[in-house]
């Protein structure tokens, strides 16, 4: 598009009125609403009232936060489970959020196994790949198999990888213990006024603030 076309967008997001009010679930796009390319969301993911999440989100969205006090957590899942990313400005330099902007991102899409041998794998979410990736779960039997798959957000999984996980090779301590649960604590923050009961009781049995 034109110059014009970014000065008439710059005018109308210059002229918005902010209340202090954010309810994070207001972004879900009415029914029926054609579906653009992609979704642009600036905002600390931070919501104060109503509903916390949105839903019928079928566009990458990219999320735009530097904030001193950002829901990084929410921002990170809710734009990884549509294709897209999120962007703390505060530690990506410009030329690095360039560099991956608007391009499809390859994912850890879920893992599969029999649930009577392994309970509660984590992440559950989509999470893009750069860098360590790290899966936990609970074995519940001697040993399991698990499938992980991979791929884009939204589209059948385009690669698959299985791994075996034994009792017999686990270690004394409680260090994995608490990682399984810091885990699913950071699942569970995406939606913290729904999940506070659960949140609680996996802090005071894991010993996390």
């Amino acid at each position: 598009r034109g110059p014009n076309d970014n000065d008439a967008l710059r005018k109308s997001i210059e002229g918005l009125h902010c209340d202090g009010g954010t309810q994070m679930s207001a972004i879900t796009p009415p029914k029926g609403a054609p579906q653009p390319d992609l979704c642009l969301l600036f905002t600390d993911g931070l919501s104060n009232f109503g509903k916390e999440k949105p839903s019928r989100l079928r566009a990458p969205l990219y999320a735009f936060s530097m904030d001193a006090a950002v829901n990084h957590n929410f921002l990170k899942q809710l734009a990884a489970a549509t294709g897209g990313r999120y962007f703390n400005l505060n530690r990506m330099k410009n030329d690095e959020v360039l560099a991956v902007f608007g391009k499809p991102t390859y994912s850890f899409l879920g893992a599969e196994a029999d649930s009577a041998e392994v309970e509660e794998p984590y992440p559950r979410l989509p999470q893009p790949l750069a860098g360590r990736f790290t899966l936990v779960g609970r074995l519940v039997g001697e040993s399991a198999t698990v499938s992980l798959n991979y791929g884009y957000a939204g589209e059948t999984p385009s690669a698959q990888r299985s791994v075996t996980v034994s009792r017999a090779d686990a270690v004394d301590g409680t260090l994995l213990k608490r990682l399984w649960a810091q885990t699913k604590l950071s699942e569970l923050l995406i939606a913290p006024k729904r999940n506070e009961e659960e949140i609680v009781s996996l802090g005071k049995k894991h010993g996390l603030v």
